[in-house]
């Protein structure tokens, strides 16, 4: 520890007197920031496939980020996943990193289970096979399945994210099994036209109303978790 000892200096007084004071020199500059908030670093860029090692003849790709470093993005405009994986992959896995998008799964038509849980993924894109969000509403409300992966889908697990809205889920026709639990959706869309699915969890959710219209049609369904929501109405329970 560096300690600084102030000047000393002499200032007249009355004739034939002087009087020493001690000027303590200035304090250096990070001294003076002490307590004052840095903007946090940005997020670095990183792509699975600089996490692992991507073997493109294999039909599956699982990556935990609690075994490792996260990733932060699933490709760009120029790079994305499918140029790195089987056209034919059917498993992809990404759980528990720092993802806040959906994106380079636009050309996947064999995959059959998506997983990204425990992510900050805000949407659900790119399941009906289009990279830009134009038009994807009025498709998914008029229950086009679109010709993209979410067509061959069977097991969707988008639980632990921030997402707001599940109408894209009607762009997965074949869908058997649906997580979506802890995220921040208000209202059930997008499930009448499914009717295979068998289990949907839409628990610690902040729904309020079942819709009786989502649930009707739903014949195969086998198990329906909704705890932890703050639901008021129930309906479309008495035709399942």
């Amino acid at each position: 520890m560096s300690i600084m000892s102030g000047k000393e200096e002499e200032t007249p007084q009355e004739e034939g007197k002087t009087q020493r004071v001690v000027r303590p020199p200035p304090l250096p500059l990070e001294w003076t920031q002490q307590g004052q908030c840095d903007e946090p670093p940005a997020m670095p860029i990183r792509y699975p496939w600089q996490v692992v090692d991507i073997v493109k003849e294999e039909d599956d790709l699982i990556v935990v980020g609690t075994a490792g470093q996260k990733i932060t993005k699933m490709g760009s405009a120029t790079e994305t996943l499918y140029d790195h994986c089987s056209p034919q992959l059917k498993q992809l896995v990404l759980r528990s990193h720092m993802l806040t998008k959906m994106e380079g799964i636009s050309k996947f038509r064999e995959l059959e289970l998506l997983e990204l849980y425990d992510n900050q993924i805000e949407a659900l894109s790119e399941l009906d096979g289009k990279t830009d969000e134009s038009g994807r509403e009025e498709e998914a409300e008029s229950g086009g399945s679109g010709d993209g992966p979410g067509k061959t889908l069977t097991t969707l697990d988008m639980s632990y994210n921030v997402i707001r809205d599940m109408k894209p889920v009607s762009f997965c026709p074949n869908l058997k099994e649906l997580y979506l639990a802890n995220n921040k959706i208000k209202t059930m869309a997008g499930l009448g036209g499914l009717t295979q699915l068998r289990k949907i969890d839409l628990g610690a959710n902040r729904i309020r109303i079942m819709d009786s219209g989502e649930l009707s049609g739903l014949q195969n369904l086998e198990e329906l978790w909704i705890g932890k929501n703050k639901i008021e109405c129930i309906q479309g329970l008495e035709n399942l």
